[in-house]
């Protein structure tokens, strides 16, 4: 039969069909909805689901056996993949509504919360259950995605889920035409999906694709992480994150318009091949061995392109069958490497330090760079990009772990530590008045959230068994027969009862009913009341006791075995125990960022905490000390997990040093200007580098190129060759080989020498004043021959002024004469006075050229002056 015919026959089914084509699932559903569980039966139940592999293997007699049925039923009728659904789904066709890309674990689990917790069921789970209960007023369109694509393509306008099904029966109204009302959206969906060319021929990207896939894990609940997405790849880690370093992680790559699925080896030879050789043989019918630039990496043998079918499902399968052959095997060592990682990496980070220099010179920027390698040591900074380090930074200061503040003159130990602050308080009346109130500061807020312990919550339950309840009902039984009173069970009658009369010698009980002692015994045997209670722990839900017993243990009393199950069901949810056991974690790195520290009185705004930030004094420690704080007489301490860096500008002449007391408690690291970073070479390698794992043609990787191509003046001759040289570079590394100058030294490029210059200023300068007065750097980083004249008269001339207060002389001997020059002025500027004015008539005075005045008409000799000529006279080069 051919599409045609097929599409038209099931269109004619619908049409002709006097139920809802999908009754059978209707009705499923419904049982389940109807279904009575009791509180202590729906946290049961919702537990097991969690732990799915062991509900989809319950056997019949469990509990919950009749609840696997219903549930794997109700899945049977939604979705293509449905586990069991030859046998669970009871039409020939076997019919279902849609093909979901859920499995089997979030179907039970949000099936369960469709009746109980609404709020948290799954979109797509959601709206196909909402098919069965209420076809009238829904669609079997069910994935958000592809609702969004219909309202734009059929309606005209984005998605709107409150009026989507009404707005499509009354665009497709000639569709209103099955004898079965409830037929009618199926009808109308068959119709689109037999057009689904038309309104679903979006271009797939790879950004778009790895935004399927991310959405495809949640909603799948599968266990994998994702890192960021760098251009054409992205790593993918394992929940608890050990395969989130470059030494292993898994990735799914596109090169070239092909998608593999990979495990990468990136930290080096050694550490590579120790890796390598524990995976051993590998299962060569799923994985291969795929050359790499850092070495050989496992990539299954699987490719897909941006145009395949199911391309999720597939790049998932094939991520989950490379994790099962490689993980295991690795594991433990991983584990290992990870551990020495994290402390080597903490231990040598100072607890306080201060990052010291020149304006200019990154210090500020150097602190994000090192207060994320504290707070998370996995982050390895080499592998991203410097958006995504910014990104980070964000996150660990949303979550508090980073704070950033500024010291400056007013600052106080009020505001550092603590001080009792004014705040207004207003009654029920509107009445306001002024209060007093002691509030943290800065440093002991972060300190109390370094110092809050970490618990890991579980909750345990402390299971009363079947046997532990038949126990104590024997021993129950055995008490009452000792004193002549037998214990009297009771039943669904009111005012009767069974009394235990005698307990045989093989554990089974002999009742018999209280109103006559003539009555006849019923025995009771162990194995078949255990039986019932695995059917029937909540007695509850029963409507006839007598058939449904007999479905679960044959022929019996039910009376008698009711009496027996409902005291066994009362003592198990009477006895059973709940705990909530609380596993105390490690405390986390947590960073406090001081700029500008010696702008402030650092030793007023410390006060006694100057003694408690030593290492040996922090709490923890050997030598630990806590001190009485005097507004709130709380006692306080430093906690050991708390680092501070701070930064101090090293020209900064409005500010006095930092008093000896406290330099001692603080490690100091210089940051001197770094030229090299301006040399066009190392900044093309570095870009080059931070963008490693990107195509050359992502826009992302293009955008920063074409940035600094620009900013350089790169030839052609370089864009023609990059790439290669780019494949030179990897092999180097990988060969650990070192080159003295840089691989594009080679080539010319437009910019002015800025390493050159930056080189020269602050020799002179170093003449004059001494190093801690430099030029820093950052003042020529992303500029080009045009904007460097802005940073020259917004920075570099005002420090300069600033350094030499303003001795228009010594400037000179930094700038040369393109940029200073005399000032003609006439033989006399004073008034007359006495013989006093001659002292000072023949002093000299200079001014700077300004040559972003266009009217400067500045010359030397015969020579027209500009700004780039300033600079090559500066650099001592003719113009």
């Amino acid at each position: 039969m051919s599409v045609i015919e097929t599409a038209t026959s099931y269109f004619e089914q619908l049409i002709q069909s006097d139920e809802f084509y999908f009754q059978k699932g209707k009705d499923a559903l419904k049982k389940w909805m109807d279904l009575y569980l009791s509180d202590e039966g729906q946290i049961k139940l919702q537990h097991l689901l969690e732990d799915y592999s062991t509900f989809a293997e319950i056997k019949e007699g469990h509990q919950f056996f009749s609840i696997k049925q219903i549930l794997f039923s109700i899945i049977s009728y939604c979705d293509v993949h449905a586990r069991g659904k030859a046998f669970y789904n009871q039409y020939d066709d076997k019919r279902v509504l849609a093909k979901a890309g859920v499995r089997m674990k979030p179907w039970v689990i949000n099936t369960f919360n469709y009746k109980y917790h609404k709020d948290d069921v799954n979109i797509t789970v959601k709206n196909a259950l909402d098919m069965l209960a209420m076809p009238e007023n829904n669609i079997n369109s069910i994935a958000l995605s592809h609702r969004e694509l219909i309202s734009n393509h059929y309606l005209n306008h984005s998605y709107n889920p409150d009026t989507f099904v009404s707005e499509l029966k009354e665009k497709f109204s000639d569709l209103d035409r099955t004898k079965n009302p409830e037929n009618q959206t199926l009808l109308i969906a068959a119709h689109i999906y037999n057009e689904k060319k038309e309104w679903d021929r979006k271009q797939l990207d790879f950004k778009t694709f790895i935004t399927n896939l991310k959405e495809y894990a949640e909603k799948n609940q599968l266990e994998y992480g994702f890192g960021d997405l760098k251009g054409n790849n992205i790593w993918i880690f394992d929940k608890e994150q050990y395969f989130n370093h470059k030494r292993a992680h898994y990735e799914v790559i596109i090169k070239k318009g092909s998608i593999s699925v990979d495990l990468h080896f990136e930290d080096g030879h050694q550490n590579a091949e120790k890796l390598r050789a524990l995976l051993g043989e590998l299962p060569t019918d799923t994985l291969e061995w795929k050359k790499w630039h850092f070495g050989n990496s496992v990539s299954h043998i699987k490719k897909f392109t941006l145009s395949d079918e199911d391309l999720v499902e597939k790049v998932v399968e094939c991520l989950d069958e490379l994790y099962d052959a490689t993980s295991e095997k690795l594991i433990d060592v991983i584990k290992n490497m990870n551990s020495e990682l994290t402390m080597n990496t903490v231990i040598n980070h100072p607890l306080n330090q201060i990052l010291y220099g020149p304006p200019g010179t990154g210090k500020t920027y150097n602190t994000i760079n090192k207060a994320i390698q504290i707070a998370n040591p996995d982050f390895v900074l080499s592998d991203h990009t410097r958006k995504q380090i910014k990104d980070e930074y964000k996150k660990l200061a949303d979550e508090g772990r980073i704070v950033f503040t500024t010291f400056h003159q007013s600052m106080s130990y009020e505001d550092f530590i603590e001080g009792i602050k004014p705040k207004i308080d207003e009654d029920e009346n509107g009445n306001k008045k002024v209060i007093y109130e002691v509030e943290s500061g800065i440093f002991k807020r972060i300190a109390d959230k370094a110092r809050k312990p970490r618990l890991k919550s579980e909750n345990s339950i402390t299971p009363y068994t079947f046997d532990d309840a038949w126990s104590d009902l024997v021993q129950d039984a055995n008490r009452h027969l000792e004193d002549g009173n037998p214990l009297v069970l009771t039943i669904q009658t009111p005012n009767l009862g069974l009394k235990i009369v005698d307990i045989s010698d093989k554990g089974n009980l002999n009742l018999k009913p209280i109103y006559s002692e003539d009555s006849k015994i019923y025995t009771i045997s162990y194995s078949r009341a255990e039986k019932l209670q695995q059917a029937f722990p909540d007695l509850s839900v029963i409507k006839n006791v007598n058939t449904e017993f007999r479905e679960v243990i044959g022929g019996s009393n039910s009376t008698a075995y009711w009496s027996v199950l409902n005291y066994i069901n009362n003592k198990i949810k009477e006895k059973s125990i709940t705990e909530v056991k609380e596993e105390t974690l490690p405390p986390l790195p947590h960073v406090l960022i001081i700029d500008e520290i010696n702008r402030g009185n650092v030793s007023q705004i410390f006060g006694e905490l100057i003694t408690l930030i030593e290492e040996d004094k922090r709490i923890g420690n050997n030598e630990a000390l806590e001190i009485t704080l005097p507004y709130s007489k709380d006692k306080f301490g430093v906690p050991s997990n708390l680092y501070i860096i701070g930064t101090m500008n090293t020209a900064d002449r409005s500010v006095e040093a930092l008093d000896t007391a406290l330099r001692r408690r603080f490690s100091f690291e210089e940051m001197p200007p770094k030229p090299e970073l301006l040399n066009p070479s190392a900044m093309i390698e570095n870009l080059l580098w931070e963008y490693k794992s990107y195509e050359w043609t992502d826009k992302e990787y293009l955008a920063e190129e074409n940035k600094l191509f620009s900013v350089l003046g790169v030839s052609e001759d370089f864009k023609k060759e990059k790439e290669g040289i780019w494949e030179q570079m990897k092999e180097d590394k990988k060969n650990n080989i070192v080159r003295e100058s840089g691989y594009f030294q080679r080539f010319d490029f437009e910019r002015i020498d800025f390493e050159k210059l930056l080189t020269i200023i602050n020799n002179r300068i170093e003449k004059l004043i001494d190093k801690d007065h430099a030029i820093g750097h950052a003042y020529f980083i992303g500029k080009d021959n045009t904007t460097i004249r802005d940073s020259f008269y917004k920075n570099i001339i005002p420090l300069l002024q600033e350094y030499f207060f303003g001795d228009y002389g010594k400037i000179g001997l930094v700038l040369g004469k393109g940029f200073v020059k005399k000032k003609v002025t006439e033989s006399s500027v004073f008034a007359a006075f006495d013989d006093y004015e001659s002292e000072y008539s023949e002093r000299e005075s200079y001014e700077i050229i300004d040559y972003r005045k266009p009217d400067h008409h500045y010359k030397i000799g015969d020579t027209d002056m500009d700004f780039s000529k300033a600079l090559l006279l500066l650099m001592n080069q003719s113009v």
